[in-house]
């Protein structure tokens, strides 16, 4: 932390989600040739709103970004479904009539 001379605030991470909330992360795992899904999109169905993710590699020189997507599922907000486009054109449906505890994996099928 570096000091100036004028007056500083600490800012403060208020999230919109409400503690029951429920937490995940969501792994793809496709084909051998692409395992890890490259490429494929997965749109978050819920309740009132939808979200578009998509699996990426690469994101900076000499990096990698993850392939997981983290997800939070809250109670005025719940997540339905997932609709997963994989990268090879073929789609799938996830229904989440309950959520996964932390971490869910979903196979290509």
């Amino acid at each position: 932390m570096s000091v100036i001379d004028d007056e500083s605030q600490a800012w403060i991470n208020k999230s919109s989600t409400d503690s029951t909330g429920q937490r995940f992360a969501l792994l793809l795992k496709a084909d051998a040739g692409n395992q890890w899904a490259i490429g494929s999109r997965v749109t978050v169905i819920r309740k009132n709103d939808r979200q578009v993710h998509e699996i990426t590699a690469g994101a900076g020189y000499l990096s990698q970004s993850t392939t997981e997507i983290f997800l939070v599922s809250d109670s005025t907000n719940p997540i339905i479904s997932l609709q997963i486009n994989w990268s090879d054109g073929s789609e799938q449906v996830v229904p989440l009539p309950k959520m996964p505890s932390t971490r869910l994996v979903v196979n290509k099928k």
